[in-house]
């Protein structure tokens, strides 16, 4: 899906960010070259404490978030930062 969206819109996903509150969501990302943040909103917080338990292996392992944040409005304003 993010292949297809920078295809279609003519972005280069090395500077995209995708914001996810999901793990699967941080994976997509770092296939497609994206920065990751991740929100503890939504399934956020369970992702987190699973990823800070080592409850995740092999590739879902090797993933790590650019930022958590506790909400949209926090990672937002982590991306607008100088």
């Amino acid at each position: 899906m993010l292949l297809r969206a920078a295809e279609e819109n003519g972005l280069d996903l090395r500077q995209c960010v995708v914001i996810g509150d999901r793990w699967t969501d941080l994976l997509a990302a770092d296939e497609a070259g994206c920065g990751k943040v991740l929100v503890k909103t939504g399934s956020g917080q369970d992702t987190y404490e699973k990823y800070r338990n080592g409850e995740y292996f092999g590739r879902w392992q090797e993933v790590e978030p650019d930022f958590v944040a506790e909400d949209l409005s926090e990672a937002v304003k982590w991306l607008l930062q100088p």
